[in-house]
């Protein structure tokens, strides 16, 4: 039986999401691995347009199922559909970009078809030409690696993990359609909400100051907006952590399921450093991270490591940074340690 590798690819309003990409490019890696054949596959309503243009650009076969039950996602209806899918094509591997649609289905899709599920997944290489899947655990801390003993498995892959590079008029590029019988039992009442505005704030911010759960309280957030004083064109952002506990607004929130930034200089503070928030800023120029734990995952990305409490550091720092001093407050607060992390 010839296996293969189906990586589902996540769209709105018809554009492909960069996570789908970078999907395709984890597929490639492990095509190399196992030598299966990679197919995409677009879920949705009118949507053999965008199939095309992914066929024509990846140079993969891309099987398109429409059905009105899939015209807005659903959990229900994507498991449903994959599963009749995975019936007629026998993946060994299928390929889900890790975003909140994504981590939705992905575990309940791996239940029907009894197939092992590996989340989160940063890094794929070959032991004896089987595929190990890393991740991180621990918010970084701890790296797993795990291989799956089952016939069938369901991967999640991280956003920004992965490469992929476009090629148009790609060779071999085709649209397979194929039609399934979607039925919704249990989902009912669906409908989606988008912003009516922008906030471009934090995209054009030369220097960003962001807080984690670390910053310990809603007052601490004074100190974050006085570091970000320090310089011209900054904005201040945050963790998920620190926006579920309502320290910043959730629009401020910076990482894979907030905005993605990339300003010349990015000053974390309290931030573990999850690989969900270092997607949304790895690409700044020049890290400095504050944190008290010494082995927070943070270090592992930051220029400037100063292991310290936010609390005592940043009121010492914006004191001496007004005085012309604060170059020599850095130096003396990174430790070997946090160089080392």
């Amino acid at each position: 039986m010839d296996k293969s590798i189906l990586v589902v690819l996540l769209h709105s309003d018809n554009i492909a999401y960069q996570a789908c990409w970078e999907a395709l490019g984890a597929a490639s890696v492990l095509r190399g691995i196992t030598g299966y054949r990679v197919v995409g596959l677009v879920l949705g309503l009118g949507i053999v347009s965008l199939a095309e243009e992914i066929a024509g650009q990846a140079g993969i076969e891309v099987i398109a199922i429409e059905d009105e039950n899939l015209a807005r996602y659903s959990a229900e209806g994507y498991v449903s559909a994959l599963a009749e899918v995975c019936a007629l094509q026998h993946p060994a591997i299928v390929c889900v970009p890790h975003t909140p649609v994504g981590y939705d289905f992905a575990a309940r899709l791996a239940v029907r078809l009894h197939a092992a599920c590996i989340t989160g997944v940063e890094q794929v290489r070959s032991e004896h030409r089987v595929p190990i899947f890393t991740r991180s655990l621990q918010n970084g801390k701890i790296r797993a690696d795990v291989r799956s003993d089952r016939e069938v498995t369901v991967v999640s892959l991280q956003a920004g993990a992965f490469g992929f590079e476009k090629r148009d008029h790609a060779q071999g590029g085709f649209v397979t359609r194929i039609g399934v019988a979607v039925r919704l039992e249990s989902t009912s009442g669906m409908r989606t909400l988008k912003k009516s505005a922008r906030d471009t704030t934090l995209d054009r911010a030369e220097t960003v100051v962001a807080a984690g759960r670390g910053i310990g309280s809603l007052d601490n957030v004074r100190l974050i907006e006085d570091c970000a004083s320090l310089f011209v064109n900054s904005a201040i952002g945050g963790s998920r952590a620190a926006c579920d506990q309502a320290y910043l607004d959730p629009a401020l929130q910076i990482g894979m399921t907030g905005k993605t930034v990339s300003p010349k200089l990015y000053i974390a503070c309290g931030i573990s450093g999850s690989i969900q928030h270092i997607c949304g800023m790895k690409n700044a120029r020049f890290i400095v991270a504050v944190n008290r734990d010494p082995k927070a995952a943070i270090f592992q990305v930051a220029d400037v490591c100063i292991v310290e409490d936010l609390t005592k550091f940043i009121p010492v720092f914006v004191e001496a940074a007004r005085l012309g001093h604060a170059g020599a407050i850095v130096a003396d607060s990174t430790t070997p340690a946090a160089s080392d992390g």
